[in-house]
């Protein structure tokens, strides 16, 4: 929320919210319900293939809207930039980071790693900064700290159970 609003309470409350906005959290909730099966789930193939199975699944959802888009509003133009950006997105983003996201969740769980993804808008932002040429700004500097913090007291408490004898996800009484 602190980048999201550039520290300002004034831009948080001005925000408008469109049907895209929604869009994106009815798939946050579509996510945090795969991720949770995806630990619970013992029938699934191996991560090779059900990343295969995403994969294709993907392509099947994007390959018609690619062509809506080609036939009707602007084409592709494949330069190197392009290309570039192309292959990150699907080799990088998709392909990489799918694949690691699933074995982290079969192997310690929805729970001990979704805290993680709250690096996202932080890798988005330096991202942004490193090949876009976007400023950095005090409220970037504030909200990397407001999630390295979290991220450390969530790690670090899950360990202080886990020593007490307790498991990572149980208080105590």
């Amino acid at each position: 929320l602190v980048m999201i609003s550039q520290a300002s309470l004034g831009v948080l409350v001005q925000l408008d919210i469109n049907v895209g906005d929604l869009v994106m959290l009815g798939a946050a909730m579509c996510w945090s319900l795969y991720a949770v099966e995806l630990h619970r789930t013992t029938h699934l193939p191996s991560p090779q293939v059900l990343l295969f199975l995403i994969a294709c699944a993907g392509i099947a959802t994007a390959l018609p809207l690619y062509l809506i888009e080609h036939a009707f509003f602007r084409s592709f133009s494949p330069g190197p930039a392009a290309l570039g950006a192309v292959a990150y997105l699907g080799i990088g983003s998709t392909v990489l980071a799918v694949f690691l996201w699933n074995t982290a969740i079969r192997s310690v769980g929805a729970n001990r790693a979704a805290i993680f993804l709250n690096l996202i808008p932080v890798f988005g932002a330096s991202f942004a900064i490193v090949f876009l040429g976007e400023r950095l700004f005090g409220y970037h500097v504030t909200g990397v700290c407001l999630v390295v913090a979290g991220i450390y007291l969530a790690v670090h408490r899950a360990g202080q159970r886990s020593v007490a004898g307790l498991p990572a996800g149980e208080k105590s009484r």
